[in-house]
């Protein structure tokens, strides 16, 4: 059976909805973190549920779409299929190689010529936010390496990325889905190495048969070693 054929229409109403969904958590007219911390839960936990709230925003639209309007298989829908193992590893490791380089040579330009690129900077360290209790560790690999990359694939990449593929020509959509990947982090500091990254992301897909394994395995691969330099440092 043939792909989901996702209009245009249908990305711009879904992001309408997750945005006003987030701005409404944004403006705390939704108390649900006060109804998690009244549980009296350790602060790794109470992160993991505001997460998993944050996840279900992104993806509720989603399965509602598909099931209710298309009544097809969500992972289908969203190009989630398998492709050759060992091209997808490859590819991923040699993206992943060029992201690092490019970081890296663009880091020693700028640190060389005294300048201070606005958007380009370090992340922000998200680490006290999952506090320090014994779950701390499993938490924050459950959330920053398996859940968020698989979300945010199947949404950017899967969605957004593929139908605006499909409804025009490539630069437009890779640009288009690497801005909105970069901008929804509301962490304008390091914008342009998302945006670098979403467009890495995106060629993953389109050189691997249309697939977002291949960019799954690649955020994860990024989140899991980000997280294991900013532990190190924290420690």
């Amino acid at each position: 059976m043939a792909r989901i054929p996702f209009s245009l229409f249908d990305v711009i109403i879904v992001f309408l909805v997750v945005t006003v969904l987030f701005l409404l958590a944004d403006l705390r007219i939704w108390r649900v973190d006060l109804l998690i911390r009244s549980f009296s839960l350790p602060m790794s936990m109470q992160v993991l549920l505001l997460f998993l709230l944050q996840e279900m925003i992104l993806l509720i639209p989603l399965v509602i779409l598909i099931y209710g309007r298309y009544k097809q298989s969500f992972f289908k829908a969203l190009s989630f299929k398998r492709t050759p193992l060992i091209k997808s590893i490859g590819s991923v490791l040699f993206w992943y190689m060029c992201y690092i380089l490019f970081s890296t040579i663009l880091f020693m330009v700028l640190d060389r010529l005294g300048w201070n690129l606005p958007g380009y900077g370090e992340g922000q360290n998200i680490l006290p936010f999952f506090g320090h209790d014994q779950y701390t560790m499993v938490v924050m690999f459950l959330v920053i390496v398996l859940i968020a990359p698989i979300v945010e694939e199947l949404f950017f990449r899967g969605f957004v990325f593929m139908t605006l593929l499909k409804k025009g020509n490539y630069l437009v959509a890779t640009l288009c889905t690497a801005l909105l990947f970069a901008s929804v982090h509301f962490d304008f500091n390091a914008f342009f190495p998302r945006f670098f990254l979403g467009l890495i992301l995106n060629h993953l897909v389109v050189s691997n048969n249309k697939s977002i394994v291949p960019s799954v395995m690649f955020h994860m691969m990024n989140n899991a070693i980000a997280l294991a330099v900013q532990v190190s440092f924290s420690v």
